[in-house]
Parts: C-alpha cells; sequence; structure tokens
C-alpha cells in the first residue's frame, strides 16, 4: 500500500508559529492574572512609589537567611528576582536590600510559605 507524503505549505506553518505565539502570550496573561487572583499585587510600583524595586540598583547588601527573615516576618512591600539570582526587596520602612538567593524562583517558594503576612507584596521578575 502506497502512502503519499503531503508536505507542509508556508500557509500552514506561518498559521503554526502565530497559533504558537498567541498561546504563549495567553499563557503571560493568565500568570498575571493568577498572581493578582493570589492576592499577590500585579502593580508596578514597588512601596517607596518609584518602581525601584524593579532594578538591581544599588541597596544594602545583605545575607540570602536575612533577607527571608525580612520577608517571613512580613517587613518587605516589594520584591524584584532578577535571572542572575539577584533579589531585589523594599522593606515597609523603605530601606532597599539585595542578596542572591540560591536557586531561580526560591525566593517566591519563601511568599508562597509566608502566607497572609505576604498578601500584598509586588512581585517582579525579568
Amino acid at each position: 500500500m502506497l502512502t503519499r507524503r503531503r508536505a507542509i505549505g508556508r500557509t500552514a506553518v506561518a498559521l503554526l508559529v502565530t497559533i504558537v505565539v498567541v498561546v504563549g502570550a495567553m499563557g503571560f496573561v493568565f500568570l498575571g492574572s493568577w498572581l493578582g487572583a493570589s492576592g499577590q499585587s500585579k502593580s508596578t510600583s514597588s512601596g517607596t512609589g518609584d518602581g525601584s524595586c524593579f532594578s538591581s540598583a544599588s541597596g544594602k547588601q545583605v545575607q540570602w537567611n536575612v533577607a527571608v527573615t525580612a520577608v517571613l516576618g512580613g517587613h518587605v512591600t516589594c520584591l524584584f528576582q532578577s535571572h542572575n539570582l539577584t533579589v531585589v526587596l523594599i522593606l515597609t520602612n523603605h530601606t532597599k536590600w539585595v542578596t542572591t538567593e540560591p536557586a531561580i524562583d526560591t525566593v517566591f517558594h519563601v511568599v508562597n510559605q509566608c502566607g497572609s503576612p505576604c498578601a500584598n507584596i509586588t512581585l517582579g521578575t525579568e
């Protein structure tokens, strides 16, 4: 029995690429909505009101365990994680701390463990 092979045309490939991009964009929007529904703020401003949480600019360097203690104690209003494991935190007293997490997304696991004291932390990542 002979089977015929059909080539995929450029139109089909373009349609497939478009679908993948749209689904990816929908996933990004869903993630933002999910963070908002879970009680985490989607705001792009920090506790200082100037967006400084979302940069790895200068701040007081602290050890990872000190930053975790501050998060779990409910003393953080905003935190930002970069791809190089740098975490920037804005405390309730508007102090800016910078630390390095041991692995990517570890800081978000800490926030999830925190519960209600961390319900209004503004989160950011690159």
